[in-house]
């Protein structure tokens, strides 16, 4: 393989080798003309013309045009090889962000918690292949059944690096140093800042965490950056929303949380959720959000069940996606 060309418009056995005379006449070549097929600095191959039979003189208008010709094939499998490469490498990916995403589904409870008188569910529904929600509750063996705590995060980014952060969380959120301030979400959110601090590279999480005391009827309630709580009084068709101060976590050493303490009614909705609610927009730029309470008013006769599935309804309606 070289870069040069090679022609013999009529061809003398005696200047080849045996092995190539042999070639040569057995498919009674008697006229070549070899270019080499070039891209950059690199050899792809050579471009072959015989002639079988008769002579082949080719002039130097022939010549070049053969070479322009040959140049368009060169580039032609130059792109053909990239696309294969980029192909391969693309099945590579996806096969790495199908995994992510089983990993990350896996994180996520499969079912709800059973508390007497308390109705859970929940949705997770992606806007990508893989993104950075996570949502966990802490029911601590010992403690009081009518404890409860929530926490749902979003990790900025998406795709494995995000999934990764997924499992970080989870792993943190399963720490006996964790588990042990469940009842005190704005320690919780400094126990586990300190776990994610320096560990994201560059990146951050929001979180709101919720515990829940059934027997006292209240609810604690501390914010990392996080979209609100929104809180639903199904008698009175209120909606009221907390965000109590709080950095992102993982970003800021010397993070500190407030912490809300708020009374609940027996008849109390809970909607806890992440930006993909929050960021919904039609083809006009109108964001879900600001049609949300007008939502949770008309849904609150609905059982919990029936009311996630068509509260995603609703927004998928409303969304591109």
């Amino acid at each position: 393989r070289e870069r040069r060309e090679i022609h013999f418009p009529g061809i003398n056995y005696s200047d080849f080798l045996p092995d190539e005379q042999e070639l040569l006449k057995n498919y009674n070549i008697t006229s070549l003309y070899y270019l080499p097929l070039i891209v950059g600095d690199e050899i792809l191959g050579t471009m072959r013309f015989h002639n079988y039979g008769g002579e082949m003189h080719l002039s130097d208008f022939e010549k070049d045009l053969i070479r322009r010709r040959t140049a368009i094939v060169s580039k032609a499998i130059h792109n053909a090889r990239l696309y294969g490469d980029l192909k391969r490498k693309n099945e590579i990916i996806e096969i790495d962000m199908d995994l992510a995403r089983r990993i990350q589904q896996n994180l996520l409870p499969q079912d709800p918690p059973e508390i007497s008188g308390v109705s859970i569910a929940f949705l997770y529904q992606p806007m990508t292949a893989v993104g950075g929600d996570y949502y966990g509750f802490i029911i601590p063996s010992g403690r009081d059944p009518h404890e409860l705590g929530c926490i749902i995060t979003d990790a900025s980014g998406h795709g494995v690096s995000a999934a990764f952060i997924t499992s970080m969380i989870k792993l943190s959120m399963e720490r006996d140093t964790i588990v042990s301030k469940f009842h005190e979400p704005a320690a919780l959110m400094r126990q586990l800042n300190a776990y994610l601090l320096n560990n994201l590279a560059d990146n951050f999480v929001t979180a709101c965490y919720c515990y829940f005391n059934l027997k006292t009827m209240e609810c604690r309630i501390a914010n990392a950056g996080h979209v609100p709580l929104c809180r639903i009084n199904r008698t009175a068709g209120e909606i009221m929303n907390y965000n109590p101060a709080g950095p992102v976590l993982g970003y800021f050493e010397d993070a500190c949380f407030k912490e809300e303490i708020i009374r609940i009614s027996s008849n109390d909705r809970f909607l806890l959720y992440t930006d993909g609610l929050a960021e919904a927009c039609d083809r006009n730029g109108n964001f879900y959000i600001h049609k949300l309470e007008a939502f949770l008013k008309e849904s609150v006769s609905l059982e919990t069940g029936e009311f996630l599935d068509k509260l995603y309804r609703d927004i998928k309606d409303h969304s591109l996606f």
